[in-house]
């Protein structure tokens, strides 16, 4: 859990991302893919549950586009086999 100033508590509170049953359900009907998005949900307040933009790091940024380029070169291999 990490900590940031809550504007709608108005005090530094824990915040978290919050997983629910469209995550479950999504994983399931994507057979666990759907669980590489886990990173881009949005952190939650623990104590009122709002929503705060938190600034992206280089770490967020550098996995964003590992992902990209994996599923390209998927996407690649997969065509050549089909031609």
């Amino acid at each position: 859990m990490q900590r940031y100033y809550c504007e709608n508590c108005e005090q530094v509170t824990g915040h978290k991302r919050v997983i629910g049953a469209g995550t479950l359900i999504a994983a399931l009907l994507t057979g666990g893919l759907s669980l590489a998005a886990l990173p881009w949900y949005p952190l939650r307040c623990v104590l009122c549950g709002s929503t705060e933009p938190w600034p992206l790091s280089f770490t967020y940024l550098v996995m964003a586009c590992a992902f990209g380029l994996l599923s390209l070169l998927s996407l690649l291999i997969l065509l050549s086999r089909v031609w």
